[in-house]
C-alpha cells in the first residue's frame, strides 16, 4: 500500500535514526507534508531540513520568530539548564526600552513547547543536542535562516547576574568572566580612555565577592579557563593567593600539581612567586615533579625555580620525582645547573642524587635506579640522609626483586647495614620476600649477621612466622642454638609471638624444647604469656615442662594467670597443672581466672568423692573455700559456687562420721541460700547421725515445702524420710537421695 511504501522509504532515508524517522512519521501524521508522487521525493532528507519545516511552520514571519530569538540565544549561551524565572531575567536584561511582563513572556515561551523541554528540577534544556546544533551553525549549502545570535545570550545572561545575584560567588564569577568575554558588549565600540580588556576587568572586580577566590575554585583548578583566568588577574585577583587545598597551598602550586602548563605560565606572567610553599614545604616544582608534569617542570626551571629547594621532610623536586617513577624528570633536572640559594634550605646535588637513588629503589624503580649509577655523585651503599637507608636494604624491605639484581651487580655491599643497624637480609626475612631472600643468599649474604638486639635472619623468620623462609634458612645451615641479647632462641622467638607452624618447624628440626634464656624463661613459658592455647599445647605434647619455675620464681601456669590468658589457663589445668601460692597472689582480683581455678578444684573434688577418697574430697573443698573472696563482695555467680563447695563438703563430713560439721556447713549454706532444700536436706541427714529426729524432722518439712513441684522422684524420698523420722524407725540405709553434684 501506498502507507507502506511511505514507511520503507521513510526509514531508508533515516539511515537508523531513530529521531529523523519520528519527526517525520509526526509531519506526516498532521498533514503538514504530503507524498505527492511514487518517488517521495518531497520527504526531507537530513534533520537540518525537518527543524528549517518545523520553524517555517511555526514562525512564518521573521517578527514571530524575533519574539522568542532571545529565549533561544539564552539557552544556548547557558553553561546549565536554567529556570523559568532565569530565562525571564536575562531576556528582560537586553530590553533597552520597555520591560516584558511575565504574561507576555510565558505567551512567548509557549511558543517553543515541545522544543525546550521541562527537567526534574524544574530547569528546561534543548529536546535534542542536535536541534541545539542547528540553532548555532549550519553545514555549506544549508540556510541560515533562524541562525541564533550567541552573543546577545551571553550578554544577557551576563547582565542578569551582576543585577541580580552581586555580590557573586566564585562559581558565579567565574561564570560571569565566561559571559562577559562571548558577549564581547564593548567590541566595536571606540574608546579613548581604557581598552575593552580593562572595562571587563573593572566589571568583574566591581560585582564579585572575592575574584581570588573564583580564581582557586575547584572547578578552575580541575577544568581550568585560562582566558577567564586571566581577566581574574587583570580585575586584582591575587596571583600568590593562598587556598585551603593541598596543605594551603599557594594557586601556583596547586595548577602545578594538576598540570596545568598555560595556568602556570599565566601566574608567572602576573609574578607568582616561585618558591612559595605549601603547609608541608612543598614548592610548585616539587609538586609537578612527583606528578611527572614535564612541561610544568620546564617552565618552572626556565623561570628560576631552585632546584634544591626541600620540603618539611627534607625531600626536594628530584626525590619526588624519583620516588614516583618519572624518569624524563629525573634526566631533566639532573642535567639542570643546580645553584644553591643562600639562607634557604636547600640541597645539594649529590645528596639529593642519592635521595633520589633510595627513593626509586624503595618503590622499585628499576631504570631509574640505573639511570642514578651511572653518575658519579651516586654511592650504591651510601645511606640516605632522611631515612637513613641503603638502596640495597629499602629495596629488599619493600621485596623489589629486580632492583636488588640490578644493585648488587653493580657492586653494592651486600652487608652494609642501614642506619638501625638491619642488613638487607634481615630486612627481606622480616618481611617474608622469599626471592629476594633466596637471591641475597646466592650473593653469599651471611646467614648469622645480626641486627643491634642480637637477632639473626632465622629469628626474625621464626617472630614473623615465615615457614617458608625458615625452611630456605635452615637448608642454607642457619644456627638453631643461636641466641639473642636477651637469650631467646629462635623457638623462644617464635613463642614470643605465637607462632605455631614456625615453631612446629624448629621442633622437627631439633630444637631444644626447655632452653631457658637469660631470665629463666623456656619457650612454654613465653608462649603462655602470650596467649596461643594450641602453641601451649603442641609443647606440651612435644616435652615441655609443665612445671618449670624461672629465676623470679613464676611458672609456665602463673605467667599465663599474669597475662589473663584464660584458654591456656584452661589447658594447664587439664593437663594437671598444680595450684601454689603464686598461682592466687596472680589470680587475685581477676574473677574469670578465679572461677576456671575454683571450678576446676570443685571437679577434683568430685572426681574425689565418687572413687570414695572423701579425706581427699573433704580436703580440697576446704582449700577452695579458703580461696573465696569475702562473702559480701561475691557476686550471684560466685554465691552459686559457694554453695555448691559447701553442700558437697557437707556430705563428706557426714560420710566421714563428722555430722556436727556436716550441719555447720549445711547451715552456712541456709545464711547463705535460705530457700535451698538441698541444704535443709544435708543437715536433716546430720541431725538424724546425731540423733536429734525432731530438729531434723523440721529440716525434712522444710525442705518438702522449698522443693519444686515437678521433682517428683525427690518428693517421694523426702516424704518417705518424713515418716520414717516420725515413726522412730531410723535404719542406715536412710542414704537413699543420690543429689548429683553440681557445678558452674
Amino acid at each position: 500500500t501506498a502507507g507502506d511504501n511511505v514507511t520503507l522509504d521513510t526509514g531508508a532515508i533515516a539511515q537508523g535514526s531513530f529521531l529523523f524517522a519520528k519527526l517525520t512519521l509526526d509531519l506526516i501524521e498532521r498533514g503538514q507534508l504530503v507524498a505527492k508522487s511514487a518517488s517521495y521525493k518531497v520527504l526531507p532528507v537530513t534533520l537540518a531540513q525537518i527543524y528549517l519545516l518545523h520553524f517555517n511552520l511555526r514562525f512564518p514571519t521573521i517578527k514571530s520568530f524575533e519574539k522568542v530569538s532571545a529565549i533561544l540565544s539564552i539557552c544556548l549561551a547557558a553553561l546549565y539548564p536554567l529556570t523559568l524565572l532565569e530565562i525571564y531575567y536575562s531576556v528582560n536584561a537586553l530590553c533597552t526600552s520597555e520591560f516584558l511582563t511575565w504574561e507576555e513572556f510565558l505567551q512567548r515561551f509557549k511558543l517553543l513547547s515541545g522544543l525546550l523541554v521541562k527537567r526534574l528540577d524544574n530547569t528546561y534544556m534543548f529536546f535534542h543536542p542536535s536541534f541545539r546544533e542547528w540553532l548555532i551553525r549550519r553545514d555549506d549549502g544549508e540556510s541560515n535562516k533562524f541562525i541564533c545570535d550567541l552573543r546577545s545570550g551571553h550578554a544577557g545572561i551576563a547582565l542578569r547576574l551582576s543585577r541580580l545575584q552581586v555580590p557573586l560567588d566564585a562559581e558565579r564569577t567565574l561564570e560571569l568572566g565566561h559571559h562577559i568575554l562571548k558577549a564581547h558588549l564593548y567590541k566595536n565600540m571606540t574608546l579613548h580612555k581604557n581598552s575593552s580588556r580593562d572595562l571587563q576587568a573593572h566589571w568583574i572586580a566591581s560585582v564579585s565577592a572575592d575574584v581570588s577566590e573564583a580564581l582557586c575554585s575547584l572547578r578552575n583548578i580541575y577544568s581550568p579557563n585560562v582566558k577567564v583566568s586571566r581577566l581574574l588577574l587583570l580585575s586584582g585577583a591575587n596571583a600568590d593567593h593562598t587556598t585551603e587545598f593541598l596543605g594551603q597551598a599557594p594557586v601556583l602550586c596547586l595548577f602545578a600539581h594538576e598540570g596545568a602548563g598555560e595556568m602556570v605560565s599565566l601566574l608567572l606572567e602576573f609574578g607568582a612567586t616561585l618558591d612559595s610553599p605549601n603547609s608541608q614545604g612543598c614548592t610548585a616544582l616539587g609538586l609537578a615533579g612527583g606528578r611527572g608534569h614535564m612541561e610544568v617542570v620546564r617552565l618552572l626551571v626556565g623561570a628560576g625555580a631552585s632546584l634544591g629547594r626541600s620540603d618539611t621532610a627534607g625531600r626536594c623536586a628530584l626525590v619526588h620525582a624519583a620516588r614516583n617513577g618519572h624518569l624524563d624528570v629525573v634526566s631533566y633536572l639532573l642535567a639542570c645547573d643546580w645553584v644553591m640559594t643562600p639562607d634557604a634550605a636547600d640541597v645539594e646535588l649529590r645528596e639529593a642524587a642519592q635521595q633520589a637513588l633510595v627513593a626509586a629503589a624503595a618503590q622499585g624503580h628499576n631504570e631509574i635506579v640505573e639511570y642514578l649509577l651511572d653518575m658519579s655523585e651516586v654511592v650504591p651503599d651510601g645511606q640516605d640522609s632522611l631515612t637513613g637507608e641503603t638502596a640495597l636494604t629499602v629495596a629488599a624491605c619493600n621485596g623489589c626483586h629486580s632492583v636488588c639484581s640490578t644493585l648488587l651487580n653493580r657492586g653494592a655491599n651486600i652487608a652494609v647495614p642501614n642506619q638501625k643497624d638491619m642488613t638487607a637480609l634481615l630486612l627481606a626475612v622480616r618481611e617474608g620476600h622469599w626471592a629476594v631472600a633466596e637471591r641475597l643468599l646466592q650473593h653469599h649474604a651471611p646467614l648469622e649477621q645480626a641486627d643491634s638486639q642480637g637477632r639473626t635472619p632465622l629469628m626474625m623468620a621464626a617472630a614473623e612466622s615465615h615457614v617458608g623462609l625458615l625452611e630456605l634458612l635452615l637448608d642454607k645451615g642457619a644456627d638453631l642454638t643461636r641466641e639473642d641479647c636477651d637469650g631467646l632462641t629462635a623457638l623462644g622467638w617464635a613463642c614470643v609471638r605465637g607462632r605455631g607452624q614456625a615453631a612446629q618447624v624448629l621442633l622437627d628440626r631439633g630444637a631444644e624444647i626447655n632452653k631457658a634464656d637469660k631470665t629463666g624463661r623456656i619457650p612454654l613459658d613465653l608462649a603462655a604469656a602470650q596467649g596461643n592455647p594450641t602453641l601451649v599445647q603442641m609443647l606440651l605434647e612435644r616435652g615441655a615442662m609443665l612445671e618449670h619455675v624461672d629465676m623470679s620464681g613464676m611458672r609456665p601456669l602463673d605467667r599465663a594467670i599474669a597475662c589473663r590468658n584464660v584458654p591456656v589457663v584452661q589447658t594447664f589445668l587439664r593437663r594437671g597443672a598444680k595450684l601454689g601460692p603464686t598461682t592466687w597472689t596472680m589470680a587475685n582480683g581477676k574473677i574469670d581466672i578465679m572461677l576456671v581455678l575454683l571450678n576446676k578444684l570443685l571437679e577434683d573434688g568430685n572426681v574425689l568423692y565418687r572413687k570414695g577418697r572423701l579425706k581427699e574430697a573433704a580436703h580440697r573443698y576446704n582449700y577452695a573455700l579458703n580461696k573465696f573472696p569475702p562473702v559480701e563482695t561475691l557476686d550471684a555467680t560466685f554465691h552459686q559456687l559457694r554453695i555448691n563447695f559447701l553442700l558437697n563438703n557437707s556430705r563428706c563430713k557426714r560420710k566421714l562420721n563428722e555430722p556436727s560439721e556436716a550441719v555447720e556447713l549445711a547451715t552456712q549454706v541456709l545464711k547463705q541460700k535460705s530457700d535451698s532444700y538441698e541444704a535443709y536436706y544435708a543437715r536433716a541427714k546430720a541431725r538424724i547421725d546425731l540423733r536429734l529426729f525432731e530438729d531434723a524432722l523440721c529440716d525434712v518439712q522444710e525442705a518438702i515445702l522449698l522443693l519444686p513441684p515437678q521433682n517428683r522422684d525427690i518428693r517421694r524420698v523426702l516424704l518417705n524420710l518424713r515418716d520414717e523420722v516420725r515413726a522412730g524407725t531410723m535404719t542406715t540405709s536412710l542414704d537413699t537421695l543420690n543429689q548429683t553434684e553440681t557445678s558452674l
